[in-house]
């Protein structure tokens, strides 16, 4: 992840998270990345994009683009970062997350039941902030406007 030393933020829909999250959680088994542990976890991706997705297997699938699949073999499902999608500015996503293609494993434990909860309400957001040396995962919450 060479390049600046502060990065873009990354927002992902919570609900989307949530999903993610309760696939990994209730998945029979899970995959490693990397030859490391097979725990339940969020893989933070970046190669044609920016996303989150469940290390759960089988893969979670969008039930229509599953069903619609001649081989029954759909991409899985992924949460992408807003605007860091593959029909996005690839220089924009470089920017961000620099150019090499990387997985980050995101336990669990990173998520509590409270945080799920108010993803799957829709009261927050998962924001991910690069530099070249870290990576921060803060949970943004969303406030309703009220009109006069």
């Amino acid at each position: 992840m060479a390049g600046k030393s502060k990065r873009n933020a990354l927002v992902f829909d919570g609900a989307g998270v949530a999903e993610q999250i309760e696939h990994a959680k209730n998945a029979p088994n899970h995959k490693a990345a990397y030859g490391g542990d097979a725990k339940a976890a969020l893989w933070f991706v970046k190669d044609s994009g920016a996303y989150l997705m469940s290390n759960g297997q089988p893969p979670l699938h969008d039930a229509t683009e599953h069903a619609n699949s001649p081989m029954g073999n759909a991409p899985a499902k992924v949460v992408y970062a807003k605007g860091y999608g593959p029909e996005d500015d690839y220089q924009a996503l470089r920017e961000a997350c620099g150019g090499d293609d990387f997985v980050e494993i995101l336990p669990l434990e990173t998520f509590t039941e409270q945080m799920v909860a108010d993803f799957k309400a829709g009261r927050a957001n998962v924001e991910i902030t690069m530099t070249a040396k870290d990576i921060r995962i803060e949970v943004v919450t969303l406030v309703a406007v009220r009109k006069p």
